[in-house]
């Protein structure tokens, strides 16, 4: 197995196989069920899988390697025809400190599956791991030392690609991603990146609390591209997401990765996720810096006007359901605060800024993108407490 060298506090070792026997009470989950002595409270991992016999056993290793105390771990098998149901049986037969159950079903696809998994959870906080990547095992305690105690939570991690089956390709989806973490270092908000490019890359990047993926209505089970990205987008009304730079997260690039499969359904995607999104923000949330119109009354627009989405170049004005902004933007019927004017004036700068910025220097080397990636979280983190302040 190939070993990843990290930037910040993630790394990847080795997996390996516990010794510890299970206590009657049936592991460390169990014993924390009530989330006393566990930062963050227990949480569980659904591992949906596949066809993914050659890489679910060191993903299942890795939610067992975790740090944190209280992980719970759910694995399903969606109809797999190459024997994955006989590598998670052998490899959850050899775990004996974290809580396991497992299940098969026919083929459902990845949305429905998980829609059903989350259902099933008992914990309030929830998060997934694609059959085919795998966590640093410091992931869950660096993300979940973030959240404030019962709060909506919707975090994701900085990221590593590996193993990948092309060299050549690897190298360019890490300067695709350096492309976008240049680019939303411009942006005020993790939400307003969120809608200009998918960061987390995969809702195997995911960490989130159970109130929030309810209100955000769970995954689109007609979606069949990137179904991932519009549940994020529909959870930006709810919470502002938290993003941790560090590497505490990987991403396996293979022949058999969906997105590279379904490109030619991308722009109608892309139209679907931001006609549900804009319905899900007029119903209303709780975040007070959702990226919306009607609280960015100035910025939104020149957002949607300067802004491409992630690295297709497709300006996110043509994606916008018609006279969304307009007929949002100053209307009565959306009461609440509103982002400061200084603090809006300060976004459009630095949006400006990025735009001229981007245009000048063209490619965004791949190792530039541990200091974007950080970059970008200390500009979020900071804006974050300012507004904070204000309110």
């Amino acid at each position: 197995m190939q070993d990843l060298a990290a930037v910040g506090t993630g790394w990847f070792p080795e997996p390996v196989e516990s010794t510890d026997t299970r206590d009657a009470r049936g592991g460390s989950c169990n014993r924390l069920l009530d989330g006393e002595g566990c930062p963050g409270g227990p949480i569980t991992v659904l591992i949906p899988c596949y066809n993914h016999a050659d890489y679910v056993a060191e993903a299942i290793a890795s939610v067992v390697a975790q740090d944190h105390p209280g992980v719970r771990l759910h694995v399903v098998d969606d109809g797999s025809t190459d024997g994955s149901a006989e590598v998670i049986r052998a490899a959850l037969d050899r775990v004996s400190t974290v809580e396991c159950r497992f299940d098969r079903q026919s083929n459902r696809g990845v949305a429905r599956t998980l829609n059903s998994m989350v259902d099933r959870v008992e914990t309030d906080l929830v998060a997934i791991l694609n059959s085919d990547d795998r966590y640093a095992p410091n992931r869950l305690s660096r993300i979940l030392a973030l959240r404030n105690s019962g709060a909506p939570f919707f975090a994701f991690s900085g990221g590593r690609v590996f193993n990948s089956e092309d060299a050549a390709e690897a190298e360019s989806f890490s300067r695709d991603q350096a492309r976008m973490f240049a680019a939303c270092a411009g942006f005020p908000t993790v939400g307003f990146g969120l809608l200009a490019c998918h960061l987390p890359v995969s809702s195997s990047n995911f960490v989130f609390s159970r109130d929030v993926f309810d209100r955000a209505g769970g995954f689109h089970p007609e979606s069949v591209f990137a179904e991932d990205r519009g549940f994020v987008m529909r959870c930006l009304p709810h919470v502002e997401p938290v993003f941790v730079a560090d590497i505490l997260w990987g991403y396996r690039l293979h022949r058999a990765n969906s997105w590279k499969s379904l490109q030619h359904l991308r722009t109608q995607a892309l139209q679907d996720d931001w006609r549900r999104y804009a319905a899900a923000a007029e119903k209303g949330g709780a975040n007070p810096v959702a990226p919306v119109p009607w609280r960015w009354r100035r910025y939104f627009r020149l957002f949607a006007r300067m802004v491409n989405r992630s690295i297709d170049e497709q300006p996110l004005a043509t994606l916008i359901p018609g006279d969304w902004i307009s007929r949002t933007e100053w209307s009565n019927r959306f009461s609440g605060d509103v982002i400061p004017a200084d603090i809006e004036q300060e976004a459009m700068a630095s949006l400006l800024e990025s735009c001229q910025r981007s245009r000048q220097a063209g490619e965004v080397d791949a190792p530039d993108l541990a200091v974007l990636r950080h970059r970008c979280s200390e500009y979020w983190t900071a804006l974050r407490a300012r507004l904070e302040v204000v309110r």
